[in-house]
């Protein structure tokens, strides 16, 4: 029994650090999303370089970059539980 608990501590800082990883990614959000909205030119297409379908797909990258946040945080929680069982 004493093993089990001393993987459980192991994970439980595992745990805290990833959840610190996630946060400090999550900051960073708001600063992807205005690298994007100034290289769209904030929806000025002739201020820019980029056809309407590039800025579409730019557009996306705040979206996609918090999903696979998210995503890499889900699937490090699940191979910590699958550790300790």
């Amino acid at each position: 029994m004493d093993w089990l608990k001393r993987k459980a501590e192991m994970s439980m800082g595992k745990l805290f650090i990833v959840f610190l990883l996630i946060v400090f990614a999550l900051a960073l959000t708001p600063t992807i999303g205005e690298t994007v909205f100034v290289a769209t030119a904030g929806g000025n297409l002739s201020a820019t370089n980029l056809s309407g379908a590039a800025v579409d797909i730019l557009e996306l990258v705040p979206l996609v970059w918090v999903f696979i946040v998210v995503g890499i945080g889900a699937a490090a929680v699940v191979k910590m539980f699958e550790d300790i069982s």
